[in-house]
């Protein structure tokens, strides 16, 4: 492979310019960003999360920037969609818009901000699977069945935010508590 004029590099295949890096590697970075921001919308994460994009995109003053704004109207827009196939449909939107503006935002930045900045959205990244890895889950828009059949155990555990409706019959229980 050799240098040609402007720092690309001749291969075989295709030339390959640093530009092409950067943008590859902004597009990348958007990417895992814009997704992190949508995924932890509505959940535990957010305030972690808000917290760190806030100081990221200079939301520091009470009206905060385009990003700001676009963060409080996310976490608006992804909590009220209520069947899952509606919810999926709006965080696919989200995650489209967030990847374009951090891009855009990410390539307005001077090589020492665009290194801080992608720290941060790794960190935010980082901070977005530790919170959905920490334990099995399951977010349901409808209906959640669990059952036992032939003598097997079956169990879930439970954050309701709404009501809950048991039915019966429910089994006798054999000598418990007497």
């Amino acid at each position: 492979m050799r240098r040609a004029a402007g720092g690309a590099v001749r291969g075989s295949s295709a030339e390959i310019s640093g530009a092409d890096v950067l943008a590859e590697s902004i597009a990348a970075l958007a990417a895992m960003g814009g997704a992190a921001v949508v995924q932890a919308a509505g959940t535990d994460a957010w305030a972690a999360v808000s917290v760190r994009m806030r100081r990221l995109l200079g939301g520091s003053q009470s009206e905060g920037g385009p990003g700001v704004v676009l963060l409080e109207r996310t976490t608006q827009e992804v909590s009220r969609a209520a069947p899952a196939e509606e919810r999926e449909r709006v965080r696919a939107q989200w995650e489209g818009m967030w990847c374009r503006y951090l891009e855009a935002w990410l390539e307005g930045l001077d090589e020492g901000e665009r290194a801080s900045a992608a720290g941060v959205l790794r960190e935010v990244g980082a901070l977005v699977g530790a919170a959905s890895a920490q334990g099995a889950a399951v977010q349901a828009g409808r209906d959640v069945v669990v059952r036992a059949e032939s003598g097997s155990v079956a169990g879930a555990a439970v954050r309701v935010e709404g009501g809950i409706h048991l039915s019966g019959p429910f089994p006798e229980a054999s000598g418990a508590g007497r």
